[in-house]
């Protein structure tokens, strides 16, 4: 839902501008890997002060797989949810800011290409479909659910969510739907988002 969430957010906040060609790509992916990185380097930082720190009054991980210097190159550009397995560790959670940034560069290309299919129902429909067909291409050929994947195929569990997000918002844009409809989209929602969380925890 984060994923989904951020595709939404930025779909809101930039969608217009980008269709209007008011913020270019260069602009845009600057400005979000602004947002993240700088932060993103300060915490891994500090993390790697206190690892080294312990070390030296002679306290050791449970896990010291997880903190290879290999993997923390990785961690440090943000490219450990590209598909390369370079192992995981250090701060592994981090595997969605990676994955985002991918999101964040196709964001603008993608909104200008939905911005021209009318009407933004369609473009709804489907994103609601690429949820369950990238769910069944992951089981079928990687055998694991898509919100099963290792951290370094994180961008392939990011992109249909923050895709959705994106249709989310497109459709968001036009009026407010009716009360009765409003409620109908809830349940809906309701009915094919609870038993999916569900199955995920």
């Amino acid at each position: 839902f984060f994923l989904m969430l951020s595709g939404y957010v930025l779909g809101r906040a930039f969608g217009a501008r980008i269709a209007a060609g008011a913020v270019d790509w260069t602009s845009f992916v600057a400005r979000r890997v602004a947002r993240v990185w700088p932060g993103h380097l300060m915490v891994l930082a500090g993390f790697v002060a206190l690892v080294l720190a312990a070390h030296a009054v002679g306290f050791t991980p449970h896990h010291a797989d997880l903190f290879q210097w290999p993997t923390l190159m990785a961690q440090i550009g943000l490219s450990q949810a590209w598909g390369i397995d370079s192992g995981h560790g250090w701060n592994f959670a981090s595997w969605s800011l990676s994955a985002l940034i991918v999101c964040y560069a196709l964001f603008p290309w993608v909104w200008r290409l939905q911005a021209r299919v009318r009407p933004p129902l369609v473009v709804l429909s489907a994103a609601l479909l690429l949820l369950p067909g990238s769910g069944a291409l992951c089981e079928a050929v990687l055998h694991r659910p898509l919100w099963d994947l290792p951290f370094h195929l994180g961008v392939m569990r990011a992109v249909p969510l923050f895709l959705t997000g994106m249709a989310l918002a497109r459709f968001a844009a036009q009026d407010a739907p009716p009360a009765r409809a409003g409620l109908f989209l809830a349940a809906g929602g309701g009915l094919v988002f609870i038993p999916a969380s569900g199955r995920a925890i």
